[in-house]
């Protein structure tokens, strides 16, 4: 997979002004210091700060942090850098969220964690997808509802399967790279608070992530519903409806129904 031609082909489909980003995680600390153009962040940062260093670069953004480093909790659990805290794990660490013990263990259990089990990896790496140095598990955009939409249209044109949209506004985007790593498929997420105050996020963008296996589907289905779905969408102003195909219109057959 040539993930330059991957990052160009998503942002042509869907006019995306910043970069898709790469995740991978490490299991071995050795491992990362094999790529010497990914940059090393050696203070304490978060997964949704180091993410705009890469999103909002072409090739020079790529950068990467030991486990040690991660300052928030929600995130290093969320992707297996740490064991998943007993805190987090019986939803006492969203008591301020929930009006109660059963309310915050319900909402613990819609966060997607790799760490459950036990801590996985010593490292990420954030990377413009155009300019990864290895293949990620992971690939992040964030797009406005509307390219949200030309996303899942394509997503859904060899199986036609929904695009997951479920959220509690809690460790958005490191809960949305758990989901595409353990499910292998496409999910949205709206982003969290961490993501608008560390990641500057904006308030119309949303979170659209998915796999590296999930990137040839992903083309094959934004080239194949080019013709009828091309973004950005143009308002049809003329009083009189005229739909796109014949089949997509009421007939008399089914008003007569």
């Amino acid at each position: 997979m040539k993930w330059e031609e991957v990052s160009n082909s998503i942002r042509r489909h869907i006019c995306l002004s910043s970069q898709p980003v790469a995740i991978r995680l490490f299991e071995g600390r050795k491992d990362i210091l094999n790529f010497s153009s990914v940059k090393y962040i050696g203070r304490r940062t978060n997964i949704c700060q180091m993410i705009p260093m890469a999103r909002y670069s072409d090739s020079t953004g790529s950068v990467y942090t030991f486990r040690e480093n991660i300052a928030c909790v929600f995130g290093a659990a969320c992707l297996g850098l740490i064991k998943t805290p007993e805190r987090f794990a019986d939803g006492s660490i969203f008591m301020d969220f929930a009006k109660d013990k059963a309310s915050a263990l319900r909402l613990q259990q819609s966060v997607a964690t790799l760490g459950k089990d036990g801590k996985k990896y010593e490292a990420i790496m954030c990377a413009p997808l155009k300019a990864t140095p290895i293949e990620p598990q992971a690939i992040v955009t964030y797009v406005s509802p509307a390219q949200a939409l030309r996303l899942i249209i394509a997503s859904a044109y060899h199986t036609g399967e929904s695009v997951e949209a479920s959220t509690v506004g809690q460790a958005s985007v490191c809960s949305s790279i758990a989901k595409s790593t353990l499910t292998k498929k496409p999910n949205l997420e709206i982003p969290c608070m961490g993501d608008r105050v560390f990641g500057y996020v904006q308030d119309h963008e949303m979170i659209f992530s998915f796999p590296a296996e999930f990137a040839e589907p992903l083309i094959e289905g934004l080239n194949a519903t080019e013709r009828l779905a091309s973004y950005p969408y143009h308002p049809y102003l003329e009083r009189f409806i005229v739909m796109p195909k014949i089949q997509w219109e009421t007939s008399q057959e089914d008003l007569s129904v």
